[in-house]
């Protein structure tokens, strides 16, 4: 996923659930008790080891659900607002 992510221009904040008790007991409580990585969390929408496409249809969802700077949870882009880099890596520049 991560190479996936870099690939569609996207960097997410990575967290190493055997380092950090929290978000082990997050994964277990959405994966039935399995500590399944990656386990990608958009807009407070956790997916189990998903697909690339499933993740940009969850960011395009939440850009529309929601107020544009606060679009994107676990994915932050380097240079741009969150809301610019979503919008150029899904809809192309304007």
């Amino acid at each position: 996923m991560r190479c996936k992510l870099d690939r569609a221009g996207l960097t997410a904040r990575r967290i190493d659930i055997w380092q950090d008790p929290r978000a082990a007991a997050f994964v277990r409580s959405v994966t039935d008790g399995n500590e399944t990585v990656p386990t990608v969390v958009v807009a407070g929408q956790a997916m189990v080891n998903p697909h690339i496409d499933a993740v940009k249809a969850a960011l395009r969802q939440a850009a529309l659900d929601t107020d544009q700077s606060q679009a994107v949870t676990a994915v932050h882009p380097p240079a741009q607002t969150a809301w610019q880099r979503v919008r150029s890596t899904l809809f192309g520049s304007r």
